[in-house]
């Protein structure tokens, strides 16, 4: 079964050209295909795969940093239906 983004990108290459985006250092590519993602209902997994990047090349204080805007980013959501981020 393939999973498709509202877009109609294959999720697999979205995420992988997401992840190449950022090691690329191309800023704008990263954030396209990462609201893509987040636009198609993947927000959660956007978070997962910032946090493996970072870990995968930049563990420590940018890990950090992606955790604590991940924790704050649920704390101040919390309140909000799952489908309206």
């Amino acid at each position: 079964m393939r999973i498709i983004t509202n877009r109609g990108y294959d999720f697999g290459e979205v995420s992988s050209a997401t992840q190449k985006a950022i090691r690329r250092a191309d800023t704008r590519l990263a954030g396209y295909w990462a609201l893509e993602l987040w636009a198609s209902g993947f927000g959660n997994y956007v978070w997962k795969r910032l946090l493996t990047v970072s870990a995968e090349d930049v563990w420590g204080l940018i890990t950090s940093e992606i955790k604590a805007l991940h924790d704050s980013y649920v704390f101040v959501n919390k309140t909000v239906p799952a489908k309206k981020p």
